[in-house]
């Protein structure tokens, strides 16, 4: 029984699609080798093991130069060159853009459901704040009775295709008696694309959070901070530290009896200068 080549669309690295598919190719034909291709592509012939090793990234000349031999269709080159923008790039808007058109492929969206589903979950705010509203006294279903409890604006279209999607993938749920109510279903944040989708979630937060300081009671919120020099090892202690306060408060939501209103805390410990030796 031959073995299939490897599909893409099943991948969120492109590098380990890179793995796998030098395997298959070695199987199917026992001269092929990775410094073999390096070199009839014209490219230095430790060049593809280092990428494949995380030791070099892919750049964009070399990619042109190989890519003729993966015979990919082009929505399947489509494709890895989004992967490769999410791995390429810092840029949030890049890899935001990457990922949105590696969601509007279909083939994409029947293969990894998981990936859209979060991704649609944590790129919209208001869709994770009225999955814990269903958690407060009084909750109703219904788009005009949570529009009007939001503090920042949702449309009533958007709050009603919140709704239908939570509903629709389980984040609530009905209960006894018909109640609706946030399931205990946690979220699979590993990988780049949830990273980014979980990075596209603290930037919308952190704008609110800016908002908060002119449109909320300052007895209702608190935004603090403190700039200080740290060495690593204290960065580290500082990363625990806040850790610890995050799970404190997570405790504090799960042994509440009944919430009267949603929160969100955003802890934003971040450099302000360079580490020595650093040059970006």
């Amino acid at each position: 029984m031959s073995t299939p080549r490897p599909d893409i669309f099943n991948y969120r690295d492109y590098r380990q699609f890179l793995v796998d598919w030098f395997k298959f190719k070695k199987l199917n034909q026992s001269t092929f080798s990775m410094r073999a291709l390096a070199k009839q592509v014209g490219l230095a012939s430790g060049y593809i093991p280092m990428v494949v090793a995380g030791k070099r990234a892919l750049s964009q000349a070399a990619w042109q130069k190989i890519s003729p031999a993966l015979g990919f269709t082009p929505s399947e080159k489509s494709f890895f060159e989004n992967l490769l923008s999410l791995d390429s790039t810092n840029t949030h808007a890049v890899r935001i853009a990457a990922l949105e058109r590696m969601k509007r492929s279909s083939r994409y969206q029947k293969q990894n459901p998981k990936d859209t589903e979060v991704y649609e979950y944590l790129t919209h705010w208001y869709y994770v704040a009225i999955r814990e509203m269903a958690s407060l006294e009084g909750f109703q279903a219904d788009p005009r009775w949570i529009q009007a409890r939001l503090l920042y604006p949702a449309t009533l279209q958007e709050v009603s295709t919140a709704l239908e999607f939570l509903l629709a993938h389980g984040y609530l749920v009905k209960g006894p008696e018909g109640v609706i109510q946030p399931p205990q279903k946690s979220l699979d944040c590993s990988g780049d694309i949830y990273k980014v989708a979980l990075g596209q979630y603290h930037r919308e937060l952190l704008k609110l959070a800016a908002q908060s300081i002119e449109t909320t009671p300052s007895d209702e919120r608190e935004v603090v901070g403190h700039t200080v020099a740290l060495s690593p090892k204290s960065m580290t202690e500082a990363r625990e530290i806040v850790k610890q306060a995050i799970q404190k408060i997570r405790d504090l939501g799960e042994n509440e009896p009944i919430g009267e209103s949603v929160y969100h805390m955003e802890v934003a410990l971040f450099p302000l200068t360079q580490n020595k030796g650093s040059h970006k």
